[in-house]
């Protein structure tokens, strides 16, 4: 139910801040006009999705959980002191038990069907939006296209002012533009210390800004303990062949790459994550 409430609050933060049409930020490069419409109308159904999904999360209500002992009726009666002292329950361990036998819980591993996060992107992402909530079916994904890394801040500070800002952050942002570090760190320090932010930084084969962008985002993460760089520029230079012809947004096997890389950074090896100093 957490997750519905945040998306409801989310819708309204979205309609604030949605970028109006479907203009695409692009390096220039020229594009046969099948590819661009195909890659045009894919962003529009996945934008379309996206607000449909936030807009019925909205119309759901969201039930308040009753007490356990008030859903139980009653209260489990206390044991008498004699009887505790007896089984040698006295907060203390038994005679012959091993101290701390039951201190340590099972810690809990991440799991991309069970992780909550918030997911802010450009088009790349609103490209592979899709894929994603199929993977990651608990994480609110708030991407559009043309969105610079300054537009992010609002954004943030709209869902901290709302509550549904997760713990963890995950951020697609640089693909229209390089920034000024003071930029990103004004977006790190919205978003807060506390979280564990993840920054998928820039690719793209004729991407002049691309260098500019992404050494901002290592500087960043140097000065941030809190982030951790996903270095998606080393894996998509690798696979030529997961991008429309503009070399920047994905075709079919591209978002399946994308996701399942992104997934893995998340909640799998870190060794594909790009190394900090």
């Amino acid at each position: 139910m957490r997750k519905f409430k945040a998306l409801a609050a989310l819708a309204v933060v979205l309609c604030a801040v949605a970028v109006s049409g479907y203009g695409i930020c692009m390096a220039p490069a020229e594009r046969a006009p099948e590819d661009q419409q195909q890659l045009e109308a894919e962003l529009k159904e996945n934008y379309e999705a996206m607000q449909q999904q936030l807009q019925q999360a909205a119309s759901q209500p969201t039930p308040t959980p009753a007490p356990a002992e008030e859903a139980a009726g009653e209260t489990p009666p206390e044991a008498p002191a004699d009887e505790l002292q007896a089984s040698g329950e006295q907060g203390a361990p038994a005679d012959g038990e091993a101290e701390g036998a039951a201190e340590d819980p099972p810690q809990e591993t991440c799991s991309p069907q069970t992780l909550q996060a918030t997911m802010l992107g450009d088009s790349v992402m609103l490209g592979a939006y899709r894929e994603l909530q199929e993977a990651l079916p608990n994480c609110a994904i708030n991407a559009a296209e043309s969105r610079q890394v300054w537009d992010a801040k609002k954004i943030v500070q709209n869902m901290k002012d709302q509550g549904i800002l997760s713990d963890t952050v995950v951020l697609a942002l640089g693909t229209n533009g390089a920034f000024k570090q003071s930029i990103g760190q004004s977006l790190l320090d919205a978003i807060g210390p506390e979280r564990q932010v993840y920054w998928i930084n820039v690719y793209g084969k004729r991407l002049s800004w691309q260098e500019e962008a992404n050494e901002a985002i290592e500087v960043l993460a140097e000065n941030n303990p809190n982030l951790t760089v996903i270095d998606w520029a080393s894996v998509g230079e690798e696979h030529p062949e997961w991008f429309y012809s503009d070399g920047i947004h994905l075709n079919g096997e591209g978002k399946e790459g994308y996701v399942q890389f992104v997934v893995s950074c998340l909640c799998g090896s870190t060794a594909q994550q790009s190394p900090k100093s």
